[in-house]
């Protein structure tokens, strides 16, 4: 599912057909800054990645994927060959009690990718020195 940035009615029609097929079972990725993030740093969250989680009310799987930042950074044309590891994180629930704020949720997903990618920076550079 591509969202398109200019035109608005087709990126709300995406969006809800994107909680369509999470409904009906499909697995969909998504990644929720809207754009590639260049250095080792993350960038703010869209609240549309988690608000078709939340409108289909299954769980979120955070991925974080340390690494890809070597990928393009270092090269000025193409791609460099890189290590990249993907670590798999525990679901996050989507079940919103009545009054709940949907933020939290948002919040919660973001800082265990954040804590994932840390951490997996101080295991390197524990390893190398």
């Amino acid at each position: 599912m591509f969202i398109d940035r200019v035109n608005r009615r087709a990126s709300v029609q995406a969006l809800k057909d994107s909680v369509c097929l999470l409904k009906e079972g499909h697995s969909m990725v998504i990644f929720p800054e809207g754009t590639r993030s260049k250095g080792k740093g993350i960038g703010e969250f869209k609240k549309g990645s988690i608000r078709i989680a939340l409108d289909a009310k299954v769980p979120i799987v955070p991925i974080a994927i340390p690494g890809t930042s070597n990928i393009m950074e270092q090269c000025k044309v193409g791609f460099q060959k890189a290590d990249v590891t993907i670590r798999i994180l525990p679901p996050v629930t989507t079940h919103l009690d009545a009054g709940s704020d949907p933020n939290v949720i948002h919040h919660q997903v973001r800082e265990r990718i954040i804590q994932a990618l840390n951490n997996h920076h101080q295991v390197q550079s524990k390893s190398v020195s």
